[in-house]
Parts: C-alpha cells; structure tokens; sequence
C-alpha cells in the first residue's frame, strides 16, 4: 500500500468516527430529534425484516425446485445410464467370451502349427 492510499484510509477513518460522535452528540442533545430517529431505525428495521422474509421465501421456493428437478429429471437420467452401463458391461463380457477368446486361441494353435512344421522342416530360427 502506498502512502497516498494509507492517507485516504486514515481521513476516512477520521471523518467516520467524527460523524459518529456528531450523531450521538446530536441525539443526547436534542431528544426530540432521537426519538424521530429512533422511530425512523424502527421502520427501516421493520422493512428490512420483510425483505429478508421474502428473500426467505424465495430461497426456499428455490430449493423446493431444484429438489424435484433432481428427482424428475435428474434421477431417470442417472438410472438410464446405469442401465446403459449394464449393457456396454454384457457387451464387452459377450465380445470377450464369444469373439475375443476363441480368436486368441485360434491364433495361438495356428502359430504353435506353423512353428511346429518350421521345426519338423528344419527351418527354425
């Protein structure tokens, strides 16, 4: 931080607490004043609690959508993948025991013949 923010933060500090001790000073001095401020906090306190109640609700109504989203939409869609693991799972287990395991043993007994006849006609390696 350089020395010309450092100055700005500390005449905003020092302006934050003068007005504050001018507010009290001006609400101690004068209680009529207080008391149409105190009647002013009240209201704008009152309004803020309606604002955050309806918020309230709103955030509310959000989960509750967002909760049947999920079940709706989002749990079928969750059970159809499972489901197409499933068969992607028998595919491969299919393709392994009725293609890829005989092809691998018929070109296992295909090269052992051809090493044998290399071997019986003298041409080994």
């Amino acid at each position: 931080m350089d020395k010309k923010t450092k100055i700005w933060i500390i005449i905003g500090v020092v302006v934050a607490v003068l007005l504050f001790v001018g507010i009290i000073y001006l609400l101690v001095t004068h209680p009529p004043v207080a008391a149409i401020v105190r009647d002013l906090f009240i209201i704008f306190v009152t309004l803020e609690l309606f604002i955050i109640g309806a918020l309230l609700t709103v955030l509310v109504w959000q989960i509750y959508t967002l909760t049947r989203m999920m079940q709706q939409e989002i749990k079928p869609m969750l059970t159809a993948t499972q489901e197409t693991i499933g068969t992607v799972r028998g595919t491969a287990t299919f393709m392994s025991d009725q293609v890829v395991q005989p092809a691998i043993k018929m070109s296992s007994k295909v090269a052992g013949w051809q090493k044998s006849v290399k071997v019986l006609l003298g041409k080994a390696e």
